[in-house]
């Protein structure tokens, strides 16, 4: 991404069942896959707040969450 910037400044997320630490590594984690699924030339814009409800079965592991709710945000995005 040469000198290009990706800055999100508050990625909340509600999950159940993780702690603070784990909270963290996951929110860190779809926002790596958001900047990963962004197009290569992004125009500077400034974003409101998403709101997204994605409802999964309990034994969704945490990578497929990820994934899924990178998708969703870059789906609102585009």
């Amino acid at each position: 991404m040469g000198g290009e910037v990706l800055l999100i400044r508050e990625l909340g997320l509600r999950v159940t069942g993780l702690s603070a630490e784990q909270g963290r590594g996951f929110a860190q984690e779809v926002a790596r896959r958001i900047a990963a699924g962004l197009p290569g030339s992004v125009r500077p814009q400034r974003l409101g707040a998403l709101d997204l409800h994605i409802a999964l079965p309990p034994e969704t592991l945490p990578d497929q969450l990820a994934s899924l709710v990178a998708k969703a945000v870059l789906e609102k995005l585009s």
